[in-house]
């Protein structure tokens, strides 16, 4: 695996980019109906914490635990919402995800 980012913090721009311009997949829909409604574009533009993870994805925390996955479309030109996470079954905070993209560990898929 190639990595592309090391967990930086987005910018306010580029949070403000992603914020303007994605659409949802199919599965993001489901997990979305699944856990609650939220205000994406809000939450881009204000989170938690939004970095970049070693994939070149990009984690837009609501709270420690629950979290969009974002990745650039190249055919739509778009940034896509892929799935919306939840705590996991080790109890790992958006920060210790953040802590091993910086360290240059790979995202599990």
């Amino acid at each position: 695996m190639i990595i592309k980012n090391r967990g930086e913090e987005l910018t306010k721009e580029e949070r403000e980019e992603i914020a303007n311009n994605f659409f949802i997949s199919r599965h993001a829909i489901e997990r979305l109906r699944e856990r609650g409604k939220v205000d994406i574009r809000q939450l881009v533009l204000n989170p938690l914490v939004a970095y970049f993870n070693t994939d070149g994805s990009v984690n837009v925390a609501q709270d420690e635990y629950n979290y969009l996955v974002f990745s650039y479309d190249d055919f739509h030109k778009n940034w896509k919402v892929v799935t919306w996470k939840e705590e996991s079954w080790h109890g790992k905070t958006v920060f210790d995800k953040q802590r091993m993209a910086m360290n240059g560990y790979g995202r599990k898929v």
